[in-house]
């Protein structure tokens, strides 16, 4: 029997395939079969791409150097992001914080908007799903996503909730499973102004439950939002940097984000890696204050050379109109 302790959904089982190795969209088996890998959502170029490869060993030459001293790399990785993947819109961004994954940033994002406007309430929408660290495992609602236990028999045995969390009607198309509402917009999500009239951060994704994008209900939502004096965090660790065939998701929409959050392909599954990026005007409240929290490993070297290697890649070549395309 493994030791290693497996982290599927399903309780007492035992992997259905042994992976060996990877190339291309391939994964390689161990009894010799080439599987297309749809799972690899942290490695939107595949297995082994040269650029990555070469970045990574390039990286192990770099200094081991923790976020808390000014690099050089680290703040050339900042300007990248922000100049590559978002172009004509960097006029509203204002800077970026590195961190370890998409569910540290998004937690970390939801703490900084709650510190900041004094409020402890969070919002998201049915069947969100957000990570599992922090508050944002507090904000991931989808029913089986909740850190709890599988049981062998059936069911499972969820975690209780250590937040407030205020939930928000979903779009139409990401209730799956759920009974259709074709009302108009406004009716569906009457009140959510008063919902939110008490909520630090308003967090959206744009994955779960179903296959959406709807820039009407984002608009709402964000606009609601303001009114109520709640920060709007666009969760695109899931649909940013390419993987919708533009950059981000809330491009389809007119409204723009205080907080972007973004994981999985921010370093081309070469290294772990999420980032919080905040517009100018959340930046400007920061000038007098000085972010509390702070890490040994985020934006670490190879992190750094992997997003700084993926970003090139894309800002190269065609994959997004590709994507746009299939």
């Amino acid at each position: 029997m493994s030791k290693l302790l497996q982290t599927g959904l399903n309780a007492g089982k035992d992997p259905l395939i042994k992976v060996i190795d990877g190339e291309g969209v391939y994964f390689i088996l161990a009894d010799g079969r080439r599987l297309i890998d749809g799972s690899n959502t942290g490695g939107p170029l595949g297995h082994k791409h040269p650029v990555m490869v070469e970045a990574m060993k390039k990286a192990a030459s770099n200094p081991v150097i923790n976020e808390g001293w000014f690099w050089a790399e680290r703040e050339a990785a900042a300007e990248d992001l922000i100049n590559i993947a978002f172009g004509e819109e960097k006029s509203w961004v204002g800077a970026v914080r590195f961190f370890l994954s998409g569910s540290e940033a998004n937690d970390l994002a939801l703490t900084f908007c709650q510190a900041l406007t004094g409020r402890r309430e969070l919002a998201t929408r049915e069947r969100a799903y957000h990570g599992m660290a922090g508050l944002a495992r507090q904000m991931t609602v989808q029913p089986h996503w909740h850190g709890g236990l599988a049981l062998r028999g059936g069911g499972s045995k969820p975690v209780p909730s250590q937040a407030s969390v205020r939930i928000l009607p979903a779009p139409v198309n990401a209730k799956y499973g759920g009974v259709p509402d074709n009302r108009p917009l406004a009716e569906r999500m009457a009140g959510a102004e008063e919902i939110l009239s008490s909520v630090a951060a308003t967090i959206i994704d744009y994955t779960q439950g179903g296959i959406y994008y709807d820039s009407g209900y984002q608009d709402y939502v964000a606009n609601s939002a303001r009114k109520a004096g709640s920060l709007w965090i666009a969760d695109e660790v899931v649909t940013g940097l390419g993987r919708s065939g533009r950059w981000f998701a809330f491009q389809g929409g007119e409204t723009r984000p205080n907080i972007v959050t973004l994981g999985k392909c921010l370093a081309g599954g070469s290294a772990p890696a999420g980032a919080v990026v905040m517009s100018k005007d959340i930046v400007d409240q920061m000038k007098d204050k000085s972010w509390q929290t702070y890490s040994t490993f985020r934006a670490h070297p190879s992190a750094v050379s992997a997003i700084r290697a993926y970003l090139s890649v894309m800002a190269a070549g065609p994959i997004i109109r590709r994507v746009k395309v299939l």
